[in-house]
């Protein structure tokens, strides 16, 4: 059995329609049906997007093997969520978020160095892009 089917099968087994698994994903019926399907391969990020919100094994979504559900659905997909500035987030971001929770204590660690250094970096680049603009 493919990853389309077994798609189907989670859709059905969670009592949704096209329409409403897709709108918990943030993506449209049509790419959902394309996926269910299979005309259109699945790209990493959506594997992810689906077992982070319905809590399921990605193994089973890949291959079939081990259960389907593995843990209860963190409640991601129920409201929007927004950035600090109002602006929802993008299923992407969601996963984002999810896989940094799911990492070890350490290795939040460091993956909040790396953001921290990252958004030195941008504030950086903006102030000496200012400063060029306002020499020029």
């Amino acid at each position: 059995m493919e990853i389309g089917k077994r798609l189907k099968i989670l859709r059905t087994e969670l009592a949704l329609k096209q329409g409403e698994f897709a709108d918990k994903l943030g993506i449209s019926q049509s790419a959902l049906s394309d996926f269910e399907r299979e005309f259109k391969p699945m790209a990493e990020r959506y594997i992810k997007l689906i077992c982070l919100t319905f809590g399921v094994n990605e193994t089973w979504l890949r291959t079939g093997e081990g259960e389907m559900v593995t843990e209860t659905p963190p409640n991601l997909s129920e409201q929007p969520i927004y950035d600090q500035n109002g602006h929802r987030l993008t299923p992407e971001e969601v996963v984002f978020m999810g896989t940094y929770l799911k990492l070890s204590e350490p290795n939040k660690n460091v993956a909040r160095t790396t953001v921290n250094s990252l958004l030195e970096n941008q504030e950086e680049a903006a102030a000496k892009k200012g400063a060029d603009e306002k020499a020029g």
